[in-house]
Order: structure tokens, then C-alpha cells, then sequence
């Protein structure tokens, strides 16, 4: 299990650097704002590792943030942790599978969320950035 586990977190670690290479389009270095939040399935439980990506409606920035084994990510658009641009964004959840344990067969692997979560277009998550506020979001998130 722990080549699988040290894999996903590879994985995830180049998804949040594109996406942060992403937000580093518009030239010049907007202002951002503390962001952090939780991600949970509905009976309570934390989604354990993934990404978190905020896509903004009015700038042409996309934040990201790794989601920790309690569930809980910090954002990032320029750097890791540095927050968000203000206004409004969709939200896109990843938590890709991970292998139960080294006896399960190839592709064995437990699904973790709804396919929909994976993109601001169908995940129907918003969330909105505001300066000076506490900006700190709860997403629950849906098996498959």
C-alpha cells in the first residue's frame, strides 16, 4: 500500500502545481485572501487526500488546495496557502482512488467520490471569496 499511497500523492502534488502554474496567467499578481475548508462525505467522515480547485467566474485565476487526511485543505493561486481571489468560483473536488491494501487484485482499487465533483461544471459547488471575512467553506461530497 505504501507505493500507492506515495503515488497519489505524487499525482496530486503535479495536479496542484499545474493548477497553480495556471493561476500565474494574468501578468500581474492579484490580491488574494485566506481560504480554507473541509471536505466530509455525508455521514461525517473527512475525505482523506485529493485536491480542492476554485475556478474563478471574474478572473482568469484558479486556486487549488491538497486536502489532508482530516479532511481539511488550505488554498492556494500563486503559491501553496497564499488563498484566493475575491468573487465567486466554481469548486472541482478530486480524490483520486487509492488501493485498499497490497491483496486487493489490479485495479482494485476503492472509489472515492462522485464523478461529478470533478469539475466547477457539474459539481454545483460555489464558493464566494470576500475580503476582510473569515473564508472558510464545508463540502460534502458524495460517493460514487
Amino acid at each position: 500500500m505504501g507505493s500507492d499511497r506515495l503515488r497519489l500523492v505524487k499525482s496530486v502534488g503535479w495536479l496542484a502545481g499545474f493548477v497553480l502554474l495556471a493561476g500565474c496567467g494574468s501578468g500581474k499578481k492579484l490580491q488574494t485572501y485566506d481560504v480554507t475548508g473541509t471536505v466530509m462525505f455525508p455521514d461525517g467522515k473527512p475525505v482523506a487526500g485529493g485536491i480542492v480547485t476554485f475556478r474563478s467566474y471574474d478572473q482568469k485565476v484558479s486556486a487549488s488546495g491538497i486536502i489532508e487526511e482530516d479532511g481539511t485543505c488550505r488554498m492556494g493561486t500563486f503559491q501553496p496557502g497564499d488563498g484566493a481571489v475575491a468573487g465567486r468560483h466554481g469548486v472541482a473536488i478530486a480524490a483520486p482512488a487509492i488501493q485498499r491494501d497490497d491483496s486487493d487484485p489490479p485495479g482494485g482499487s476503492e472509489v472515492r467520490i462522485a464523478r461529478k465533483f470533478s469539475s466547477p461544471g457539474t459539481s454545483g459547488l460555489e464558493f464566494t471569496v470576500t475580503p476582510g471575512q473569515s473564508n472558510a467553506f464545508t463540502f460534502q461530497v458524495t460517493p460514487p
